[in-house]
């Protein structure tokens, strides 16, 4: 009897000891995917910022363009 609640006991200790280290590895996993979601965004963010600022450069060339295109006249009184 009593080696088998030594055995049962050690099997327990065991298990806590596995269970322990698969929450440890899993919060380590987590943190990792986090890392790499906020790199990730930061990235896109930077890309789409980029992207909107050169369209709006962009639209000032086309801009300026066409005002030179206009005659004289057209911009004397516009």
């Amino acid at each position: 009897m009593r080696e088998e609640l030594y055995f049962l006991r050690e099997n327990a200790e065991k298990q806590e000891q596995f269970n322990q280290a698969m929450v440890t590895k899993m919060e380590d996993q987590q943190k990792y995917i986090n890392d790499k979601l906020e790199a990730r965004d930061r990235n896109l963010m930077q890309a789409l910022n980029e992207t909107q600022e050169i369209k709006k450069i962009m639209l000032a060339e086309k801009e300026e363009k066409e005002e030179k295109k206009k005659g004289f006249f057209a911009r004397l009184f516009s």
